[in-house]
């Protein structure tokens, strides 16, 4: 081995080292994955998995979930740093945007564990966000639904507001991590 190699050979092991520490540093440990079966699906660590019976998914720590019945339908909503999300869970469930009375509004396909679904944004006047998020302080708009997701054909609606584009992220990674119970 040539004399000048050797003695850069444990810089350069240094620096790959220090580059790889640096960029888990930077990025975080990935929390392990949701499901093998159903697809890799990573969260930022520190989140938590919440579950509602009929679904789970990660939240950041800290949140928690309130729910009730009535009629046929399960809804109720997860609160927590960052997060202000509303959810029903029946056959008539459905989310509150549209194409029709917002003008700054966007839909996207989104697949949620194997299911196919609607992502869609918006931005809230005031009085809806009142009308619709009263407990939430944002007016960026998102919601989730999944028709006929669950065993017994119910559809899934996850919806809320956000602060920011950033927290709108997150409220997406949310729903990405939604996973439906078999029974």
């Amino acid at each position: 081995m040539p004399q000048g190699f050797s003695r850069l050979l444990p810089v350069l092991m240094t620096l790959a080292v220090v580059g790889v520490v640096g960029f888990w540093a930077w990025n975080g440990l990935k929390s392990p994955p949701l499901s093998q079966s159903r697809g890799i699906i990573t969260t930022p660590a520190g989140w938590q998995r919440i579950d509602e019976g009929s679904f789970s998914l990660y939240a950041p720590k800290g949140s928690a979930i309130r729910q009730a019945e009535q009629g046929g339908l399960t809804y109720g909503d997860i609160l927590g740093p960052n997060t202000c999300l509303n959810y029903r869970v029946g056959a008539k469930a459905a989310i509150v945007a549209d194409r029709r009375t917002h003008a700054r509004y966007t839909e996207t396909p989104m697949t949620v564990d194997g299911h196919q679904g609607v992502l869609r944004k918006a931005v809230l006047n005031d009085t809806e966000r009142y009308q619709w998020f009263s407990q939430c302080n944002g007016t960026i708009y998102i919601g989730l639904l999944v028709p006929h997701a669950l065993s017994d054909g119910a559809s899934l609606a996850i919806e809320g507001t956000a602060l920011s584009e950033d927290e709108r992220d997150q409220i997406e990674t949310i729903f990405k991590s939604v996973r439906f119970a078999s029974k």
